[in-house]
C-alpha cells in the first residue's frame, strides 16, 4: 500500500500525517503524489504510524522480484 492508499484508507490528511511525521504538508503532499522521494527516517515513522500496513519498499517504490 502507497502512502496515497494508506491516507485515503485512513481519512487522513496531508497536515495530520505531516503532524506525526514532523513534515509540513505541502512535503507529505509531494511525497503522496510521489513527487519527491520519501527520506528514510519519514519511511519508518510511515511505517510505524501504519502499523506495517504500508512497508519500507512499498512506500520507495521497490518491487519483489519474482522468484
Amino acid at each position: 500500500m502507497d502512502l496515497a492508499e494508506y491516507m485515503a484508507k485512513a481519512s487522513l490528511s496531508d497536515d495530520e500525517v505531516g503532524k506525526r511525521v514532523g513534515k509540513d504538508r505541502t512535503r507529505i503532499s509531494r511525497y503522496r503524489r510521489k513527487l519527491e522521494p520519501i527520506p528514510g527516517d519519514v519511511v519508518r515513522q510511515l511505517v510505524e504510524i501504519s502499523s506495517g500496513e504500508m512497508t519500507a519498499n512499498e512506500l520507495l517504490g521497490i518491487s519483489e522480484a519474482a522468484e
